[in-house]
């Protein structure tokens, strides 16, 4: 935003918030970024800016699902290698993890998101658009819902400059 700040928003009572910087793309990047828009919201009561993949059923253990990220919302069709999502696991069955992917490709032996049982966690995801320009989602252990915020995309993922994260305030 203006003089390079960002805004932080509670929705309701009070909150400690944290905020970690995890890289940038420098100024002439071809990173666009958007108002942020849920794509998918996979609770039994979830909602999506545009109803799809809203109340899609819970990841199921050792289960993947593949996830439209272009032609969504601000995200062109076409021209987008890399998306910034924002990805969260809501109240998992079991401590698992969720490994965000290009969809199509074989799923690495990494996560995104740990997550314990009974718990809400979100993370930041720098994620390459893969076969219909999707993305995979992969849930490790146990069932969880899932939401999925689109921050962003890229024609080019080499341009973000990652740095070991750091506390801004």
């Amino acid at each position: 935003g203006t003089a390079g700040l960002v805004s932080l928003y509670n929705a309701a009572g009070s909150a400690n918030l944290i905020a970690d910087v995890a890289g940038w793309f420098p100024t002439g990047s071809s990173y666009t970024p958007v108002v942020p828009a849920r794509l998918l919201d996979t609770r039994p009561d979830g909602s999506t800016f545009d109803g799809t993949n809203a109340r899609d059923g819970a990841l199921v253990a050792g289960g993947s699902r593949d996830l439209q990220v272009t032609g969504r919302d601000a995200i062109p069709t076409s021209g987008v290698e890399a998306v910034i999502l924002n990805v969260t696991a809501v109240a998992p069955s079991a401590n698992t993890f969720v490994t965000v992917y290009p969809a199509g490709a074989t799923k690495p032996n990494a996560s995104n998101l740990n997550v314990a049982a009974g718990q809400i966690n979100a993370n930041l995801v720098g994620a390459k658009a893969g076969a219909g320009r999707k993305v995979a989602l992969f849930n490790a252990a146990g069932e969880t819902s899932v939401l999925v915020i689109v921050e962003g995309g890229t024609p080019h993922a080499h341009q973000f400059t990652a740095c070991v994260p750091a506390p801004l305030c």
